[in-house]
């Protein structure tokens, strides 16, 4: 089961490692605390033998089990993926059917996703039918049921 889940993981990681190439690297963080780092400039080559994990670069070739690695991540700045934003942090309430988010613009959407209901702040929802909606509050989604 462990081997189903690391398999793919490993080889979204191996496709992803050209696009984040320059000024980038790939760390590999053990369970005893140490790390191995590959420049990705370098283009590593991930694959699998038995139950190690196969790491080989222009300038190394090396081999780790893959019980003893702790975590796989990318280091260094983007050069040329522009950084994420970060979501708006969004308080909403659905209490008495309003639809609470302060300072949001709302939007209520019933299942077929058309728009049934918006605003600003607080949207009711008193006059819409029983059942499922989902409401968007400045670029957070949630799933509603209403009663």
């Amino acid at each position: 089961m462990q081997m189903k889940k690391f398999v793919p993981l490993m080889l979204m990681l191996a496709a992803s490692l050209g696009a984040f190439a320059e000024g980038r690297a790939l760390k590999v963080s053990f369970k005893d605390g140490s790390s191995a780092t590959y420049v990705l400039s370098e283009k590593p080559k991930i694959s699998f033998s038995g139950d190690d994990m196969v790491i080989a670069s222009s300038s190394a070739s090396t081999s780790y089990a893959r019980s003893e690695i702790a975590a796989i991540s990318f280091e260094g700045t983007s050069t040329s993926i522009e950084d994420v934003e970060e979501a708006d942090n969004i308080t909403y309430r659905f209490i008495n059917n309003i639809f609470e988010a302060e300072g949001a613009e709302i939007s209520v959407y019933d299942m077929s996703g058309s728009m049934v209901a918006g605003g600003k702040d607080a949207v009711s929802l008193q006059s819409l039918r029983s059942g499922v909606y989902v409401v968007r509050a400045g670029n957070q989604s949630i799933k509603i049921r209403k009663n």
